[in-house]
C-alpha cells in the first residue's frame, strides 16, 4: 500500500478550502430558503435565469394586451351607448317633423315641436361631444 504524506501547509490549505466551499454552499443555501426562490442570481443558473427573464417578459407583454383590450371593449361600450343614443334622438326628430308636416298640427304645436327639435340637436352635440375613459373628446364641437 503506497501511502501519501502531505504537509501540514498543504493539508490545512485543503481544509481552509473545503470549509469556505462549504460556507459559501450553506449561504446559498440558506439564500435559497429565506427567499423561497432557487434562482436568485444569474449565476445560480445561467440558463434558467436567461429563461426567466423571458418568461417575466411575456408575462409583461401579456398584461399590456389584457391592459389594451379592456381598454378597447370600455371604449366600445361608450360608442355603442352613443350610437343608440344618437339613434333614439334621430327617430324622435323624425317623428316630431313628420308630425309637424301633417296638416292637423296647429302653429302653437308646431313650436312646441320647434322647441323639442333643438333639444334633441342639443343632445345630439352632447353626445358627440362626450369624453371616453381617456378623456378624448368627440370631433363635433358645436
Amino acid at each position: 500500500m503506497i501511502t501519501t504524506r502531505m504537509s501540514s501547509n498543504v493539508l490545512a490549505s485543503r481544509i481552509a478550502t473545503d470549509l469556505i466551499q462549504k460556507q459559501s454552499e450553506l449561504a446559498r443555501a440558506q439564500t435559497q430558503i429565506s427567499t423561497g426562490k432557487r434562482i436568485n442570481t444569474p449565476s445560480d443558473d445561467p440558463a434558467q435565469a436567461a429563461h426567466i427573464v423571458k418568461m417575466q417578459q411575456a408575462e409583461s407583454q401579456l398584461d399590456q394586451y389584457q391592459r389594451n383590450s379592456s381598454i378597447a371593449e370600455s371604449q366600445l361600450s361608450l360608442e355603442e351607448t352613443a350610437l343608440t343614443g344618437t339613434a333614439n334622438t334621430l327617430m324622435r326628430i323624425r317623428e316630431l317633423a313628420l308630425t309637424a308636416n301633417s296638416g292637423i298640427v296647429d302653429d302653437t304645436t308646431r313650436a312646441a315641436h320647434l322647441a323639442e327639435v333643438e333639444q334633441r340637436l342639443d343632445e345630439l352635440y352632447d353626445l358627440a361631444n362626450g369624453q371616453d375613459t381617456l378623456g378624448k373628446i368627440g370631433r363635433a364641437h358645436v
